[in-house]
């Protein structure tokens, strides 16, 4: 019990607190940390750094940050290397690169995928798309699938100096849809639909599009849509479009609020 209540207490300081007494969970957090829970330091970390409860401190919260760090926290490194780069400074860039690194070599699939994208974009490192390609690679995991997406994407779009492989972006999609990342599921449907790196099938196409939709994510909702709407390879279901449209819109697609204004 005790360590389910410091697990909550954390997710609010991390993502916003309903707590009305702020200043009495960060003295809980406080406790806690000084005590050597080095992932209740970053907590409380973060709550200085907003300025949560506490005096907002920068400088403490990247004591706090490196404190974790050092103790081998994947996710105080991340925080540290977070808190470089928000002045915008290649000098910051510089650092959090390194500290990326590290969370990476220790298995923490965020960071790579941060790193990634550094090393695709070149910022705070000698941009290199091998090492890009890399490190998406290893962010591509069961339990972190957004890399995965990335590096699909990447493959799909053949930008920034990739070749363009669409089987290449179907093999990561499906490994990312298979492990439940929406993204994945509505990119592989996009795959299936235009027959691109795959045999073209509008059922599978929907089907996918459809998964990607009850997962949460919007561009599914707006694609299963515009196939009812346009009778691709369904007869044409004007309700059913305009609820699957409703769908994306609710989850925050305007092009799917736009659909449903003009079928209204």
């Amino acid at each position: 019990m005790r360590r389910f209540f410091l697990t909550m207490i954390c997710a609010a300081a991390a993502f916003g607190s309903d707590f009305s007494e702020d200043k009495k969970l960060a003295d809980l957090l406080a406790l806690h940390c000084n005590n050597g829970e080095q992932q209740i330091c970053v907590m409380l970390g973060v709550m200085y750094s907003r300025g949560q409860g506490v005096e907002h401190s920068d400088e403490k919260a990247a004591e706090l940050f490196k404190r974790a760090c050092d103790a081998r926290v994947s996710l105080g490194c991340e925080n540290l290397g977070l808190l470089y780069i928000s002045d915008g400074r290649n000098e910051g860039y510089a650092k959090a690169s390194d500290l990326f690194e590290r969370s990476c070599r220790d298995n923490y699939t965020e960071a790579c995928r941060r790193l990634a994208t550094m090393y695709m974009t070149g910022k705070g490192v000698t941009r290199d798309v091998e090492k890009a390609m890399h490190f998406y690679e290893r962010a591509c995991t069961t339990k972190q699938t957004t890399g995965c997406v990335d590096i699909g994407m990447l493959y799909y779009s053949g930008q920034g100096g990739v070749s363009q492989d669409y089987q290449k972006a179907a093999e990561f999609f499906t490994k990312a849809c298979n492990n439940s990342n929406s993204d994945g599921c509505a990119d592989l449907g996009m795959l299936y639909e235009n027959g691109h790196g795959v045999v073209q099938n509008f059922t599978i196409a929907r089907e996918y599009y459809d998964k990607a939709c009850s997962g949460g994510g919007a561009f599914g909702c707006r694609s299963a849509g515009a196939m009812y709407e346009n009778g691709i390879g369904v007869a044409p279901d004007p309700n059913l479009a305009l609820q699957y449209y409703q769908k994306a819109c609710n989850l925050g697609e305007r092009t799917g609020c736009a659909y449903v204004k003009k079928m209204q």
